[in-house]
Order: structure tokens, then C-alpha cells, then sequence
């Protein structure tokens, strides 16, 4: 993702960075509740807090700068991207889960 955004994708290629952007971000948020609610270490929390988190503000941060983004878009491509997600992760598992 972060080798994309130094192309500064523009257009659709932009929206679809975002998107996954925003996906890829807010997934962090669901290991940080699960570790929440299970009061406790989770699988993934430590990565999503000192990695996720970090990359994802910086290039947010640079999508802002180059006016690919505004707060509006920014808030659309994540909620679409967090509902894109879940089908992937589970087409991935599935996927896994084959044998052959």
C-alpha cells in the first residue's frame, strides 16, 4: 500500500486506495475492541496499534496533502472499505481451508 501512494494514485486508482486504506485501518480498531472486550492480549493487537495505526495516519496524512482526499471521502472509502473487508478475510479463509 505505502509503494502506491508514492505514485500519488489519482482517479478511480486513488478512490480504490482509499478504500482499501480505509479497510486496512479500521480493521486495526476491531483487534483493539476484541483485546477491549476480551480483557486481555489478542492475536494481531500489538501489529495494529504500533503498525497499522501509524502507517495508515501517515498515509492518510499524505492523501490529504496532495488533495486526493478531503474528510468527507476519507470517511466514505473507510466505511466502504471496512465493508469490503469482511468478504475478502473470509474469501481468504475459505481459500486457506481448501484442500486439495
Amino acid at each position: 500500500m505505502t509503494a502506491v501512494a508514492t505514485q500519488r494514485p489519482t482517479g478511480v486508482w486513488g478512490l480504490l486506495f482509499a478504500v482499501f486504506l480505509g479497510g486496512y485501518f479500521l480493521h486495526a480498531f476491531l483487534h483493539v475492541g476484541q483485546s477491549v472486550l476480551l480483557r486481555g492480549y489478542t492475536p494481531g493487537v500489538v501489529t495494529a496499534v504500533g503498525v497499522v495505526v501509524p502507517v495508515s495516519a501517515y498515509l492518510y496524512r499524505l492523501l490529504f496533502e496532495t488533495g486526493i482526499l478531503d474528510g468527507r471521502l476519507a470517511l466514505t472509502t473507510a466505511l466502504l472499505g471496512i465493508v469490503v473487508f469482511f468478504p475478502v478475510v473470509l474469501g481468504a479463509h475459505r481459500l486457506a481451508s481448501l484442500r486439495r
